[in-house]
């Protein structure tokens, strides 16, 4: 695994040329204008190159292949960002919960997700849940972090997540299906199907569903993800797609465990969660209109327009009810009655330019978006006009020189929010190369953070926007195709810090107080190491705090975080069978950590008289293809250790999780 960075190279111009070139040469040469045969036989369906990305330049460092998925054990989005090395999560433990990632100590409201380069972050509550997004729709997973994040989105002062959408281009049916499985009624199961309809046309379906009963009380969870997507080729410089997205999902939000209550906390019978019936239902639509061009004399210039809409309906419930727990019905209540509906839009325009010079590679973006609270009982009716331009150059200085400067513009409520920066990369070696960058933009409040009202939430005044300025140096070493060593040292300092902070009043969430801090100064080293020697692989990623100042305790992360594994990774039997075996684990120090509010959908610092221990776990990983063919078998938490993930929920016990997943070409 390599580290997901700001002053990683870009492709060379040349490949990026050869993406658009091989598209059009893959296609037949038009007919004679005086051919009468029809229309769909003048030229074969294609899709244009690097579809729905950030940044066609982008080095294959920063983002994550669908091809990688399957090696990357995980359940959702959240799990597979653990990869990269800055990322740590607030880990709910089950599948549908609000698990958080965060990098470089920046939590998810300063963490853009996009889906082909539009937002899906909700207005009503301000961040996006990575578990409504099904892997099996993606061709990849792109991660901007360090100075060059605040380019892609008004909230990616921490970093950009693109959620890249996989285009088919297949004249026979394909279909694909998979399944897994696991302890307290866990299963989660996909289907897809694409097929070139005519020459220009492809057709594009499938679902996803995840479900579990849960292993502690009301953590239940049901979801179902539908899609379809359609794309036409109107010329062949110009591809125009039209797609859909639908979830609904019931989820059990129970606030973790209450130790002070519990007899037994790791024991789901005897355990007392803070809330047994308090869950939400999540009604959520978005829907595309993407035209992705080839308009210009270089064919490695692309332009891409889509219109894009999104409505979303949470209905918030805490009610007098009982409870089942492994079929059990359970008579407990805690006296609370509360139903709130929060009904929110989004819509707008993401405009991208990119052109390819003989030594420059540029881009050029703008939105234009509306946001809307439609009705909510603690936001009310709120809406605002945002409007964005972004640019960037990169520049081949020398033969070991690249260098790349860019910025960004925002208009929000008619106050200008520039960003600016920079960032280069001196290759000393064929396999060693230095990076470094610096950048200073700005994060606004969200709608939460600005007129969120209820018992549990406070404010001393208007907030003002953030200012993040992020310094990052390192080195990194790739001798060979799975060896790589990257070493980065990062910087942020944020002033008028928007912070979170506990206050001390009763209630059955914990309480907070949205206000600007003073100055927050964050160090932090990542590593991430990816060796392969004979049959053996060994990968991991760490990350280690050096100074964290300001703000709330800097206890509320863990100073040291490592993720990684030890494996067989080989192909046997002449290619026949492709495996991955072996033992990953973790290790995190003590930290307080943040507690979870689910009817604001936020984390608070813990303020309670217990924090986390140091904790660690192993699995044992199995993970093989046999033709079109994978299976995984992952037996969880080995050693049956008892821990929190975050305060408190319970972590995974034992138990063994086993999945298959086949495609079909006929």
């Amino acid at each position: 695994m390599v580290a997901a960075s700001i002053g990683t190279p870009s492709p060379a111009r040349s490949q990026i040329r050869e993406d658009a070139d091989t598209a059009r040469a893959s296609r037949p040469p038009l007919r004679s204008r005086t051919d009468t045969t029809g229309t769909d036989s003048l030229f074969r369906l294609f899709v244009p190159p690097r579809f729905g990305t950030l940044d066609p330049a982008l080095d294959s460092t920063l983002f994550i292949p669908r091809s990688d998925f399957p090696w990357l054990d995980h359940r959702s989005v959240a799990d597979l960002l653990q990869y990269r090395p800055g990322f740590v999560l607030h880990d709910q433990t089950s599948i549908g919960q609000y698990t958080s990632p965060t990098i470089d100590g920046v939590d998810w409201r300063g963490i853009a997700f996009l889906w082909n380069g539009r937002p899906l972050t909700d207005p009503a509550t301000g961040i996006f849940n990575p578990s409504m997004a099904a892997p099996g729709t993606l061709e990849r997973i792109e991660v901007i972090t360090g100075p060059r994040a605040f380019l892609y989105g008004m909230n990616a002062a921490g970093a950009a997540v693109n959620l890249v959408t996989r285009n088919y281009n297949s004249n026979r049916p394909y279909t694909k299906i998979e399944y897994s499985e696991s302890g307290y009624g866990y299963a989660q199961s996909e289907g897809t199907y694409a097929q070139n309809v005519t020459r220009r046309m492809n057709v594009t379906a499938g679902f996803q569903f995840q479900g579990t009963d849960g292993r502690f009380l009301n953590s239940f969870h049901e979801a179902w993800n539908i899609w379809g997507k359609i794309r036409y080729g109107l010329s062949e410089r110009l591809t125009v797609t039209l797609s859909d997205y639908f979830s609904s999902t019931n989820t059990g939000l129970n606030g973790g465990v209450d130790p002070a209550l519990s007899r037994l906390a790791f024991d789901p019978i005897q355990a007392t969660v803070v809330n047994p019936d308090s869950y939400e239902k999540i009604t959520r639509h978005d829907l595309d209109l993407t035209a992705v061009g080839s308009f210009l004399p270089d064919s490695a210039g692309i332009t891409t327009l889509t219109l894009y809409s999104s409505f979303d309906l949470r209905e918030y419930r805490d009610e007098e009810g009982s409870p089942t727990l492994n079929g059990r019905t359970v008579q407990l209540t805690n006296g609370v009655v509360l139903r709130s509906d929060h009904r929110s839009s989004w819509m707008g325009a993401h405009f991208t330019q990119t052109l390819a010079l003989p030594l420059n590679n540029f881009l050029l973006g703008a939105d234009a978006e509306l946001l809307q609270v439609i009705g909510s009982p603690n936001i009310g009716r709120r809406r605002r006009m945002v409007g964005s331009i972004w640019a960037k150059d990169e520049i081949d200085v020398g033969p070991a020189l690249r260098l790349a400067v860019y910025g960004r513009a925002d208009d929000d409520l008619g106050l200008s929010r520039p960003g600016i920066g920079a960032d280069a990369r001196l290759a000393l070696h064929s396999s060693l190369s230095l990076f470094g960058g610096l950048s200073v933009s700005s994060r606004v409040p969200n709608f939460v953070e600005s007129y969120w009202t209820d018992s549990t939430v406070s404010r001393n005044g208007e907030l003002r926007a953030e200012r993040h300025t992020v310094g990052e140096a390192g080195l990194e070493w790739t001798p060979g195709e799975r060896t790589s060593i990257r070493l980065t040292l990062s910087h942020r300092r944020i002033s008028d810090a928007i912070l979170i902070l506990p206050l001390n009043q009763v209630s059955i969430f914990p309480s907070m107080l949205f206000t600007n801090g003073g100055t927050v100064n964050i160090t932090d080293a990542d590593l991430s190491v990816s060796l392969h020697v004979w049959h053996l692989q060994l990968e991991g990623t760490g990350t280690f705090f050096l100074d964290r100042t300001g703000g709330t305790a800097a206890g509320d992360l863990p100073r040291l975080w490592l993720y990684g594994g030890f494996y067989i990774r080989d192909e046997f039997f002449n290619g026949s069978l492709d495996i991955k075996a072996g033992v990953r684990g973790w290790y995190r120090s003590a930290n307080r950590g943040m507690l979870f509010n689910p009817e604001v959908l936020a984390y608070v610092p813990n303020n309670t008289t217990a924090g986390l221990g140091q904790a660690s776990t192993v699995d044992f990983v199995l993970e093989a293809h046999l033709g079109d063919a994978s299976i995984h078998l992952i037996w969880e938490n080995l050693p049956s250790i008892s821990y929190y993930a975050t305060p408190y929920f319970p972590g995974l016990d034992r138990e063994v999780r086993f999945g298959v997943a086949w495609e079909f070409w006929n």
